[in-house]
């Protein structure tokens, strides 16, 4: 368990805390950050709108001209969502205003290209007199609300309004066309900041420019060598904390969790070149649904389909076409596959398959209950196994897939995986091993680590060409 906390509400420290954390204490001092963060009114743009007294918001969908618009229950929700988001937005900004007892600070953020239009709508609203319920409703950021009051005759004189340009460590700067005249409804001053402004922390010279100009009455000039031994300590310090560079870096950007489809498409991506072209196959009428709307994907369709069947395939069945056909068949009458699928599969393949040397290995492994068919996993790999440019990286990504079939034999276990891709028969064992090792290994790898069980094999099954191609 950790130390309780001694720190009382007096200690000399900075605090940072949310606004909502902050309500009921007092500060000598507030800064209050991100006023040009926009509020969230993310509620209401979902697809389904709830509301404690009107229930449900739905869009309205009509079927015969395929379109979809928000009805009128949906629109009333999610105008008095907005409202009520608004009105708390409001009660958060003043206990932000309120917690301060010596100076309150500001801190919000405008571009270039809106300063001067920023400087004169806040002008405008200044001078209203009153709430104008249209400007709190149009705007959505605390300095919108908060940054007119600066123009008002009553509050100018007592409040300060600065302007920073922040710009690039060379001393590059995006500079302002225009900046608005000083004067009661102007700004008191502008800055330009950049990393190096930060590092000249009232340095030596600057010193020296104290005592030529009298600013420092010492006689031997001891007060002057160490004030800017200390300013130049300082100016190290501001140096090495803007400049420090967290050593793990790469282990902030890392996912959580990779699926091995993800890295399977990236390494299908990467291989784009003359030698691994998928080869076009003879165009088929896609199959209708239901409704008269073609399927968007008719090659993921159709692995889909043979997949399913490779998962569903009794070895015992007769290995010929019509025995074949028929057992697809009774699948769509039993229930456990797609009408859609039967259309999509040729019978001749699978009874090739159960022909092949493969086959026959799968049989004898299935028969004796030693075959494995769709079997889940997530295990964990240290980054840079998984991708390249993780290399200097060893933290543990999680990886999870699904092992098309495995079956174990007297010396361990073979994968077997199903593609569907359509290659050119004399390159496409070049094509799919291309393509599909690294997907294979992060297998065997993942498998070893559950089993404890030595993988000795990894087999591609190509329903294209009708061939095994051992890895």
């Amino acid at each position: 368990m950790g130390e309780a906390d001694t720190m009382s509400e007096n200690d000399d420290v900075v605090r940072i805390m949310s606004i909502h954390k902050s309500k009921g204490l007092e500060f000598p001092i507030v800064f209050v950050p991100d006023m040009d963060k926009k509020y969230n009114l993310q509620d209401t743009t979902e697809r389904v709108n709830f509301h404690v007294k009107f229930g449900l918001g739905l869009d309205m969908v009509d079927t015969s001209l395929r379109l979809r618009k928000k009805s009128f229950q949906k629109r009333a929700m999610a105008e008095g969502i907005r409202l009520n988001s608004i009105g708390e937005e409001l009660r958060v900004l003043y206990v932000a205003l309120t917690r301060a007892v010596e100076k309150l600070i500001l801190v919000g953020g405008i571009a270039d290209s809106k300063y001067d239009s920023s400087m004169e709508r806040w002008e405008r609203r200044a001078q209203t007199h009153g709430g104008d319920y249209g400007y709190v409703y149009t705007y959505s950021n605390y300095l919108d609300l908060a940054a007119p009051v600066y123009f008002k005759s009553v509050t100018s004189a007592v409040l300060e309004l600065r302007t920073v340009t922040f710009g690039r460590g060379d001393g590059n700067v995006d500079s302002l066309d225009k900046m608005p005249e000083t004067g009661t409804q102007g700004m008191d001053s502008h800055d330009v900041v950049t990393r190096d402004t930060l590092y000249e922390v009232y340095t030596g010279s600057e010193a020296q420019d104290d005592v030529a100009s009298g600013s420092n009455s010492s006689d031997d000039g001891n007060d002057v060598d160490k004030n800017d031994d200390g300013n130049r300590e300082l100016a190290d310090i501001f140096r090495s904390r803007f400049d420090y560079q967290y050593p793990h870096e790469l282990s902030t950007h890392l996912p959580g969790k990779f699926s091995v489809s993800e890295l399977k498409h990236r390494d299908i991506d990467e291989s784009q070149d003359e030698a691994v072209h998928i080869v076009q196959s003879e165009r088929k009428k896609p199959v209708p649904e239901a409704d008269g709307d073609t399927k968007k994907n008719m090659g993921a369709e159709r692995g889909n389909a043979y997949h399913k069947v490779f998962e569903l395939l009794d070895y015992n069945v007769n290995p010929d076409e019509d025995s074949v056909r028929e057992f697809i068949h009774g699948l769509v009458l039993s229930g456990r596959m797609d009408a859609e699928y039967e259309k999509l599969v040729r019978a001749g393949k699978y009874a090739a398959f159960l022909n092949s040397r493969l086959g026959q290995r799968m049989k004898k492994a299935a028969l004796s209950g030693r075959m494995y068919r769709e079997r889940q996993f997530i295990t964990g790999f240290p980054a840079n196994r998984i991708r390249q440019e993780y290399e200097a990286c060893d933290d543990i990504i999680m990886v999870q897939g699904i092992i098309d079939c495995c079956f174990e034999e007297e010396d361990g276990y073979v994968i077997v995986d199903y593609k569907t891709d359509h290659v050119e028969p004399d390159k496409a064992e070049e094509i799919l091993k291309k393509r599909y090792t690294e997907q294979l290994r992060l297998y065997a790898d993942a498998l070893e680590q559950i089993s404890n069980v030595k993988v000795k094999e990894c087999i591609i099954y190509s329903v294209s060409v009708n061939r095994e191609i051992k890895l």
